[in-house]
């Protein structure tokens, strides 16, 4: 399987069209200095959805 690597202006790209709760999260610990790791598809979406609560409690 092919790797793809995004450059710095795509990610910035990138995260310029997220809202920003998600922007926030997308940016967290990034350095655009560091080298790139290798990232398998999907593995964005799945770090985002193990940040959301599987359940909501309500306030009584």
């Amino acid at each position: 399987m092919p790797s793809a690597t995004v450059s710095v202006d795509d990610n910035a790209k990138i995260g310029n069209s997220l809202p920003v709760i998600i922007r926030g999260i997308y940016y967290e610990g990034w350095n655009p200095m560091k080298i790139a790791t290798q990232l398998e598809p999907g593995a964005l979406s799945n770090r985002l959805l193990g940040l959301i609560p599987s359940t909501v409690s309500a306030d009584a």
